[in-house]
């Protein structure tokens, strides 16, 4: 019996050609996937400036005045420079709802989020768009099916917060904005409109045209994103999504209505809130502004005035919720949100957290304060004593170093109280119910009476 030889261990002439096509597939694909830190996130002044005219057409909004890139690992560091109160105070106060844990460091945890949140920042005053090394990670998803919007995504992002600067004031105006549910609903809108921009324009494809895998595409731009922040706290990992995935939504419902200008009209009259974002129909079809709260006599008690003052809206709530409950359940209780405000003060050796949130019923309020006591009892491990309620709607407890909690629905609105003395907590809550005034955001107004803010005749969802 002969031995088999090398050459029989070889395909056949019959089929050597689709072997070796095979291989050659399969090194051009791990070449592509090796390629992803390859992207680039410099270009040449005359290839950006092109790419910016380009885009600039295609979105129909013009260049005020030419923009040139830079590149700044640091260029996230001016996000949200106006927040007006201190961040030891913010981060005690999100510890005592359990928003972080008691571990967190929220200092360190923003500087990390900056980076992956705000990829490009535009200087109005020298005309140069700075963009951080980790813009190419925006690119990433689309190395095997879309090589130059992979390639051209970073640029393109720039371009875009470049125009929205000149034409909007966008980046100006968000920076401005301190609460955290309205300044993530401010970033969907931007962000998801550079999204859809981005690959409508890779396909040239017009309003009407676009379609359900393009949004999907639009989505996935934020996909190296999510991994990179794996490591941040819950409420930080979240944002980094939310305004790819949900902001692109969010704008196609305007796109798919007027075109671009729809689009434009947004920003004279922006979401107020993550509800609007993830509930488009919240915005267009029957918008509710988002409730306001001013506890009248416990700001005159609390001499010194807020220490931080917050609202999370929605979609952090969702996910607060879910730390504790079943996804399901979470977001449909968050879902009812009509509206939250958080309170913190420094009240000599103490830290009080007063957190009010409005709901669409009584039966919602209670809800959500089953499920948001979960979390208390997992997060900040806050004991609540079954024995000491007043009432089914009002429990007491508890922190961990003996403070008193109170966690009490009256009708759709839920109160919690953290930090207060034990032997005056009943009282506190007096206090922070009298005279609380709930009433709806002023500066919410319908979509068809928003102006754009360059010139063009005023838009409605029902009219050309």
């Amino acid at each position: 019996m002969n031995e088999p030889s090398r050459q029989d261990f070889l395909p056949s002439s019959s089929v050597f050609s689709p072997w070796i096509a095979g291989l050659c597939l399969l090194a051009a694909l791990a070449s592509c996937i090796s390629a992803e830190t390859r992207l680039p996130t410099e270009t040449t002044p005359t290839d950006f400036a092109a790419l910016a005219k380009d885009i600039a057409g295609f979105r129909g909004l013009p260049l005020q005045r030419d923009i040139a890139l830079t590149r700044a690992a640091g260029a996230a560091g001016q996000m949200n420079s106006q927040h007006p109160f201190q961040l030891q105070h913010v981060e005690r106060a999100y510890k005592s709802i359990g928003l972080l844990l008691g571990n967190d460091d929220l200092g360190k945890a923003l500087n990390e989020f900056r980076q992956l949140a705000q990829l490009a920042t535009y200087d109005a005053a020298t005309g140069r768009v700075a963009l951080a090394s980790d813009a190419v990670k925006l690119g990433a998803p689309f190395v095997m099916t879309d090589a130059i919007l992979a390639r051209e995504a970073p640029f393109g992002f720039a371009v875009i917060a470049a125009l929205q600067e000149q034409n909007f004031n966008w980046q100006t105006k968000t920076e401005g904005v301190y609460l955290e549910d309205r300044r993530l609903a401010f970033r969907a809108l931007a962000t998801g409109d550079a999204a859809l921009t981005l690959v409508a324009r890779a396909n040239r494809k017009s309003p009407e045209n676009f379609a359900a895998s393009d949004l999907a595409a639009a989505g996935k731009f934020s996909a190296e994103l999510e991994k990179s922040a794996a490591r941040l706290p819950d409420f930080l990992r979240q944002q980094i999504t939310l305004p790819y995935r949900e902001g692109s939504q969010f704008a196609l419902w305007a796109l798919k209505a007027k075109g671009w200008p729809g689009v434009d009209a947004l920003y004279a009259n922006p979401p107020l809130s993550t509800t609007e974002i993830l509930h488009p129909e919240k915005y267009y079809l029957k918008r509710q502004a988002p409730m306001q709260f001013f506890p009248a006599a416990l700001l005159r008690a609390m001499k010194d005035g807020p220490a931080a003052e917050q609202s999370l809206g929605e979609y952090l709530i969702r996910g607060l919720l879910a730390s504790a409950n079943p996804l399901k359940q979470s977001n449909d209780s968050a879902a009812r949100w009509r509206g939250d405000q958080l309170f913190a003060f420094a009240d000599g050796d103490n830290f009080i957290t007063v957190w009010f949130s409005a709901w669409d019923s009584p039966a919602d309020a209670a809800a959500f304060q089953a499920a948001f006591r979960a979390v208390l009892e997992k997060r900040p491990r806050i004991r609540f004593d079954a024995k000491a309620a007043l009432s089914a709607s009002t429990l007491s407890g508890l922190t961990r170093d003996n403070r008193g909690v109170w966690l009490q629905a009256i009708g759709p609105t839920v109160m919690f109280i953290s930090g207060a003395r034990s032997d005056r907590l009943s009282s506190f809550a007096d206090t922070a119910w009298q005279d609380l005034e709930i009433e709806a955001d002023a500066t919410a107004l319908r979509f068809d009476s928003a102006r754009r803010h360059i010139r063009r005749n005023q838009l409605s969802l029902s009219s050309k």
